[in-house]
Order: structure tokens, then C-alpha cells, then sequence
């Protein structure tokens, strides 16, 4: 299946909700206001997919996003410089690595082989030289802001006034996704390598300690701690693969991995279920079916068939008339607020790493119900000719009183072969 009006009507909400100086809205209870990490994630999104047309229209609207986020930049001096935090309290690892990461995308998208030598957007007219040289200097900036603001367990925290805490997998993989973009992974930068050796420790202390009993593992559901520790190894395992730090010789550790979360899925089938979409801490960590797609996704292993499709069929009837996704906050007063311009986005990447990942098993998640269909069709055949076999065999013991031992097994395996097909059909209507 093709998920590009999935998409598109995504695109199109993100695209209409645009501010007037260009950023996309934080959400309800921030009364909208721009923010820095929704126009990174808005525009990161907008740039991935073929669902759009480049237009003038959309053109305008992107220029928009991107003289929104270089405004914001913050110079340190001549070498380095930082974005801030979504409440604009201070420096942020994260909000740096993923604005660069989205104006590089935006440079490679749209500035470069580009013959314009000026645009005129609503908000003025701008040389397109102009633009290029203040993206290459953020970036270059930013990367080194992110080198020397890197922690002593060699990740990085949100923000440097929250140094002393350890360093988490989730921040790390968006700062790495800045460093993606500048060309950096773990074969050719000393940083990335170091910061994923810390995420593979991470992700085996995860493991580790998995071995709960299941009142320690009720306990931990109240306290959210499941949710925090299965959206880490994901944030973290995403951070390897992207930074390609994983080879062959890693295959038994990825196994560890994905056994983890197939062991944990219910955490995230118990959010689908539910479908309470309000938060209590942590927004990302809530919405922990958008990672585990990309993950799922991005590990390519067919035994995660049923899981992705049910991600799959779960943000495809999630979505809203208008083409959103949302989160609810509830706040300590009890309004509930919604946040959908970064749960959009997000999506609309998850659905774009589908498209893309996911071709070899296209028919398997595009088109379940088909497939079940063919499925139950080949069982009840299967079922019908294994019937037939243990009656003839059974008909042989009974009426001709024929007990060989070559009869008897027959009879057996076919009596076998029927329960197991009865179970299958089952498993598969369940489903």
C-alpha cells in the first residue's frame, strides 16, 4: 500500500497551522506560540516525503520555517553556538542537533543545484548564497558547540543546566541525528563512537535487569518505569543503527534487543489499546508507538509482521479529519490540552521509514486483511486433505481391523495436522 495521502493530509495540517514568523506551534498549552523543536521536527517531516509538491506555496512556507530557526540561533562566539530549549530557558543539546539536522536537509532538498539566485517569500526577499552560507556556519557551529558540550560519560544530556544528570539515550539520539547530517558516524568520528559504546552499555543495563517478578513488574507499570526503560533501549538502539556502529559481530547483541522488546510488547499494545493519549512526564516516552514503528521498521525482521501492522492500522484509524495526530496533557489545574504539530511530524517520518524499509514485506503490512484471507483459504484446503487422509486411515483401523504400526502413526500425524490447522484458522480470525 501506498501511505502518500496518509501522509499528504498530514503534510497539509502541518503546512496550515504554519505561524506567522514562521515556526510551527508548540501546542494548546503553550497558546501556540513558536517553537524551535516543532519547527525542526515540521520541517525534518516536510522534507522526507514525496507526498508534496515543491511548489511556490510550500517553498514559501519552508523558507519561512528556515529563516525562523536561523534567527534563533545563538552565537557563543566566533567558533561556536547553540538553539535553546523548547521554553527557551537556556542551551539545548537536543534542539541543536535536530535544527541542524533539518537545515541540512533543507540545504540538500532545496538550495543545492538550485539555479535561483534570489526568493521572495512573504517575508522579504533573501540571496539564496545568503541562506547557504548561514546554514553551513549554524551547522559548523553547532557541531562543535555539541563537541565541547559533550558529558564525561560521553553523552549528552537536554540542556547543559542539567549536566550533572546522566546522559539518555532519547536526547542522544537526536544530537546524533546532528551529526548525521554533518557527515559524522561511528566509523569516521571519535564523538559518535564514544557516545554509541555509552548507549550499548546503556541498552545492556535495560536488559540486564528485565528479570521481574510480576507484582516488581506491576509496580513498575504504575511507575511508568517499563515505558521509560523500553523507550530508551528503542531511542538507543536507533541511535547504533543510524550511526551505523553495529557489524555482523553484533548480531547476538541485536538479538538481545529485539528479544527485549518482544518480550515487553505488551507495554506498547496496552498504549494502543487504551487509547488514553495523555501524558504524565515525558510526551516522547508516551509516545512510544512511534518509535517502536521506526525501530520495528528499521530492524527488518519478519518475526515483528503482526506488531508493525498493528502500529500500522493503529495510526492509520488515529488519525484526525483534518490530518493531525495528538497527544493530551492534563494539567495540574485539570484542563487537558492537545500537542499535535511534533506528534504529526513524527508520524509522518515513521510512515516514510515504512515506505522505505519495509518493501520486501509490502503485501505482508499493506494489505493484512487480504492476506489473512489467503491464509484461512490455504489452512481449510490444508485441513480438508488432512481430514481426508486420517479417515482413510482411520476407516482402515476401525472396519478392516488393518492395526499396522504404519497405519496407527498415520492416523496420529493427521489427527495432529487437524488440531494444528483448527488452532491456525483461529489465531488467524483473532487477528
Amino acid at each position: 500500500m501506498n501511505y502518500s495521502e496518509l501522509i499528504r493530509k498530514g503534510t497539509t495540517y502541518i503546512l496550515g497551522i504554519q505561524n506567522e514568523d514562521g515556526g510551527m506551534p508548540r501546542g494548546e498549552a503553550f497558546k501556540n506560540e513558536s517553537g524551535i523543536w516543532t519547527t525542526s521536527e515540521s520541517l525534518e517531516a516536510l522534507l522526507l516525503t514525496d507526498a508534496i509538491d515543491l511548489n511556490l506555496t510550500v517553498l514559501d512556507k519552508l523558507f519561512k520555517s528556515v529563516q525562523f530557526l536561523l534567527s534563533k540561533f545563538i552565537d557563543v562566539d566566533d567558533e561556536c553556538g547553540y538553539w535553546e530549549t523548547a521554553d527557551g530557558s537556556g542551551s539545548s543539546t537536543v534542539s541543536t542537533g535536530h535544527t541542524i539536522y533539518a537545515l541540512k536537509l533543507f540545504y540538500d532538498n532545496v538550495l543545492t543545484g538550485s539555479t535561483i539566485e534570489k526568493f521572495t517569500c512573504l517575508n522579504g526577499e533573501f540571496s539564496i548564497s545568503d541562506i547557504e552560507k548561514r546554514i553551513k556556519t549554524c551547522i559548523e557551529k553547532g557541531i562543535y558547540w555539541l563537541d565541547k558540550n559533550q558529558q564525561v560519560d560521553c553523552g549528552w544530556c537536554d540542556s547543559v543546566k542539567s549536566i550533572e544528570k546522566s546522559s539518555s539515550p532519547l536526547f542522544i539520539y537526536y544530537v546524533l541525528k546532528g551529526y548525521k547530517a554533518d557527515g559524522k558516524d561511528a566509523s569516521n568520528s571519535t564523538v559518535v563512537r564514544n557516545a554509541c559504546a555509552y548507549v550499548r552499555n546503556f541498552i545492556k543495563t535495560i536488559i540486564s535487569k528485565n528479570n521481574y517478578s510480576y507484582n516488581q513488574k506491576k509496580a513498575l507499570n504504575d511507575n511508568l518505569i517499563l515505558e521509560n526503560d523500553i523507550a530508551n533501549l528503542m531511542y538507543g538502539y536507533m541511535c547504533l543503527v543510524k550511526s551505523k556502529y553495529l557489524t555482523e559481530a553484533d548480531r547476538e547483541f541485536k538479538n538481545e534487543i529485539l528479544k527485549y522488546i518482544k518480550k515487553n510488547w505488551y507495554v506498547i499494545k496496552r498504549l494502543i489499546d487504551s487509547k488514553d493519549y495523555h501524558y504524565k512526564k515525558n510526551p516522547f516516552v508516551h509516545n512510544l508507538p512511534y518509535i517502536a514503528l521506526i525501530t520495528l521498521v528499521s530492524s527488518e525482521e519478519y518475526q515483528f509482521k503482526n506488531q508493525i501492522i498493528k502500529l500500522i492500522r493503529h495510526f492509520e484509524t488515529q488519525q484526525r479529519d483534518r490530518g493531525e495526530w495528538i497527544i493530551k496533557k492534563e494539567k495540574e489545574d485539570g484542563v487537558t490540552t492537545e500537542e499535535s504539530t511534533w506528534v504529526t511530524a513524527e508520524v509522518i517520518i515513521a510512515f516514510n521509514e515504512v515506505q522505505k524499509k519495509y518493501v520486501k514485506f509490502t503485501d505482508v503490512i499493506s494489505n493484512p486483511k487480504s492476506n489473512k484471507k489467503r491464509f484461512i483459504i490455504t489452512t481449510v484446503l490444508t485441513l480438508i486433505c488432512i481430514l481426508g487422509v486420517g479417515v482413510y486411515f482411520l476407516v482402515g483401523l476401525i472396519s478392516k481391523g488393518n492395526y499396522s504400526a504404519g497405519n496407527i502413526i498415520s492416523t496420529i500425524v493427521a489427527l495432529v495436522g487437524f488440531v494444528s490447522s483448527i488452532i491456525s484458522i483461529c489465531g488467524a480470525i483473532k487477528k
